[in-house]
């Protein structure tokens, strides 16, 4: 149902940003946000969204996690910080990560803090996992076939498409 995609321009960046000991690719990278920049950068490359992109749920406690990172922005961004202590979390510009306000702050740094991170230094178990959200009732209904034990929450709110909105 779905599978890894990515902008090989991008990966070159993160591949050379150092985080602690390893680089940005070393990382699982997470999104604190729906309706990521990256999302609507796939949705419209692709112009169909034939195989929609599956959000998975991750606990965000996580974040405590030994090696973790996470940023304000885009790790990608020569203006991004990374932090690595829970108490950091409220130098994060939380009414952008979750909104989106361009008017205030222009629309490249908005898309930068949109696209906040966290960064996991290793596989993420199953454990962590608390639910998968699709765009239709289509795509739940082909996970539900599948052997996962999460629960399937259909929401189009996370889609920039109205694949979601045409199929309800």
């Amino acid at each position: 149902m779905g599978f890894s995609r990515s902008n090989q321009e991008i990966q070159g960046i993160r591949a050379q940003k150092p985080v602690g000991d390893l680089t940005a690719n070393d990382y699982v990278p997470l999104f604190f946000s729906k309706k990521t920049p990256m999302l609507c950068a796939i949705e419209t490359a692709e112009n169909s969204f034939s195989v929609p992109m599956v959000y998975i749920s991750v606990k965000p406690e996580i974040i405590g996690e030994k090696g973790v990172y996470f940023s304000d922005g885009n790790i990608a961004s020569n203006a991004t910080k990374k932090y690595c202590k829970l108490e950091e979390l409220g130098k994060l510009d939380w009414d952008n990560i979750w909104g989106w306000n361009p008017g205030k702050i222009g629309f490249d740094e908005a898309k930068r803090i949109k696209s906040a991170e966290v960064l996991v230094p290793h596989m993420i178990s199953p454990k962590w996992f608390t639910k998968m959200v699709v765009p239709d009732e289509e795509s739940r209904a082909k996970l539900l076939g599948l052997p996962y034990h999460l629960p399937v929450e259909v929401n189009s709110e996370f889609y920039f498409t109205d694949r979601g909105k045409n199929a309800q």
